[in-house]
């Protein structure tokens, strides 16, 4: 029987085009061997989505190649969007990246700079003599990778979904709340603080012994308007269509769950970038659940990871903005990638790391650290628009992608656009990445 041709996703820069076409003249012996299905943005048909079918074609891709050029990395959409998910993908073993230098650039420092390039030697196609040879060389070496994927045995398939308990009423649970006074801040477009409001909101705290504790904040329910609307700067198609959900009371972390946390109820430090008081970070969405369930074991409470419609509904805080602040943020309120910009704020600090949590200013609810430092996971089985989304705030757990979950918030490695309430993005619930943590919500006690 005849091997499945190997799906291989080709980005690039629209200003590169002509290089990427000269590529695919020399890919087309694989093509014709059956041994690859060859896919980039102008393989979109009339009527298509355009976000979401790049979407689509980068996940189900075995092979990534990156045309790296100055205008490559130079692309946010590129370097933020295609290049981070490739990379992610390449880490969890999911598919193979193969960088393709086309032309000089300062590719040595840039994400990718510790896996094998082409050309040999890494010396751009456009430097050699014979560009024809440059290409047949790279060509050569992307048949290796080719012949190696069809050679090797199938994987395992990706583990069932787990059925969370829906959310439920504050009423039902009886526990003695403290309130804490906060200042919640709203910026102009520029990113500058011009409100600062006084607000109060209650808590209880759940003992972990020696001396750590885990704080619940009551989000009162209420109803909100779910995703982004259609002329939200950096609004992605997976973001819609906006819709009414009730949200039931909840409790939420204050926090993203800490490394001194994890570590008082699952005894393990898997975190990448070490403290207690940061958020634990480098956990699958699994380990988020099992922590869930090791904690609902040692009392009357039950804890489990947010739906995404609890999630959103408790970092928008009655807020239609893209963020919490207002239309923009800065790295003076949020931990991101600085060097990048969201409409008319200024640049500012990259920390290249995460911060210790409740640094910056919270929202509305008493929440801290919604916007960037580490992205959260949601209960949630991913699906690629909201058609069909539950209106009362579970999670969605039929249909979809069943070998993805919902994750939530952006990062500290990520753009600000990824850190907007409404932004969503999906990841394999077995792996672990060093900017992925959680943070917990409480539903009611079992009954006695």
């Amino acid at each position: 029987m005849a091997a499945e041709a190997v799906d291989v996703f080709i980005s690039y820069s629209r200003k590169d085009e002509d290089l990427k076409d000269e590529l695919e003249i020399h890919l087309v012996n694989l093509q014709y061997e059956g041994k690859i299905n060859p896919w980039q943005d102008r393989d979109i048909e009339a009527g298509k989505e355009w976000e979401a079918e790049i979407s689509a074609n980068l996940e189900k891709a075995k092979v990534i190649l990156l045309l790296i050029t100055p205008r490559f990395l130079a692309s946010k959409y590129c370097r933020d969007m295609e290049m981070q998910r490739a990379l992610e993908r390449h880490r969890q073993g999911t598919a193979r990246v193969v960088p393709i230098i086309m032309k000089p650039s300062d590719w040595k420092h840039s994400p990718f700079k510790d896996l094998q390039v082409l050309p040999r030697d890494g010396r751009p196609v456009t430097r050699w003599d014979d560009q024809d040879e440059a290409l047949l060389d790279a060509v050569q070496g992307i048949r290796k990778v080719i012949n190696g994927l069809i050679e090797a045995p199938p994987t395992a398939p990706p583990p069932a979904a787990t059925v969370v308990s829906p959310p439920v009423p504050l009423l039902s649970l009886d526990l003695p709340l403290r309130p804490f006074s906060f200042d919640a801040v709203k910026v102009n477009p520029q990113g500058q603080i011009i409100q600062r409001t006084p607000g109060q909101a209650e808590s209880f705290a759940e003992d972990l012994g020696k001396g750590v504790t885990l704080e619940m904040v009551a989000i009162p329910g209420g109803e909100f308007l779910m995703g982004a609307p259609a002329d939200e700067l950096e609004r992605q198609g997976r973001e819609g269509p906006q819709h009414r959900v009730t949200v039931p009371d909840f409790y939420m972390g204050k926090f993203p769950v800490t490394q001194a946390q994890y570590q008082a109820v699952i005894g393990k430090k898997p975190s990448n970038f070490k403290g207690g008081q940061r958020p634990v970070e480098t956990v699958s969405w699994q380990e988020a659940v099992a922590f869930c369930e090791a904690l609902s074991s040692r009392g009357e409470r039950i804890y489990r990871l947010p739906s995404e419609a609890e999630w959103e509904y408790a970092c928008r805080a009655g807020t239609e903005t893209p963020f919490y602040f207002g239309p923009t943020i800065t790295p003076d309120l949020v931990n991101y990638h600085g060097n990048d910009t969201y409409d008319k704020a200024p640049k500012g600090t990259y920390r290249n790391q995460t911060t210790e949590v409740g640094q910056f200013p919270p929202n509305r609810f008493g929440l801290y650290d919604l916007h960037g430092n580490v992205w959260e996971w949601c209960q949630d089985v991913w699906h690629d628009s909201y058609e069909g989304a539950p209106t009362d705030g579970s999670a969605w757990m039929q249909g979809g992608n069943q070998a993805r979950r919902v994750r939530r918030g952006g990062s500290w490695d990520y753009s600000p656009w990824a850190c907007r309430s409404a932004c969503r993005f999906n990841y394999d619930p077995g792996n672990r990445y060093y900017s992925l943590g959680f943070r917990v919500v409480c539903s009611a006690p079992r009954a006695s």
